[in-house]
């Protein structure tokens, strides 16, 4: 899944349904987003791709370039053996589908909380 998230800012990553879709549908997916964005999920406790593609455009300070790098990972990804892709890719989903699982719905409350004050103080 190619996952083009809605806030694209180097400043802060905002993880919306976008990224839980492809956990829950346990698909690989490369992201359009912020500077670290894969780095932020990954310090949630979710795991990314970087056995099966170079995860690396994370690191890219410039976001054209960044967003041109993810797409060229996603491009490469075609070209990949399938079954070895996909023996790769089983622990890392369901581990991320495990993990959305298992939230706690007062986390989950207190995200969906922080997201409206946030909308609220930036008048959004």
């Amino acid at each position: 899944s190619l996952v083009c998230e809605t806030r694209c800012t180097n400043d802060y990553s905002f993880f919306t349904e976008k990224i839980a879709k492809p956990m829950i549908g346990q698909r690989l997916f490369v992201v359009i987003s912020g500077r670290h964005y894969l780095k932020n999920l990954q310090a949630l406790g979710f795991q990314t791709f970087g056995s099966i593609i170079d995860e690396s455009y994370d690191n890219i300070e410039d976001n054209e370039k960044r967003w041109q790098c993810a797409i060229e990972q996603a491009i490469d990804l075609c070209s990949k053996d399938p079954t070895e892709v996909f023996s790769k890719l089983v622990p890392i989903v369901l581990h991320n589908y495990d993990m959305l699982k298992r939230l706690d719905n007062n986390v989950v409350n207190r995200c969906v909380e922080t997201a409206a004050l946030q909308q609220t103080a930036f008048g959004v």
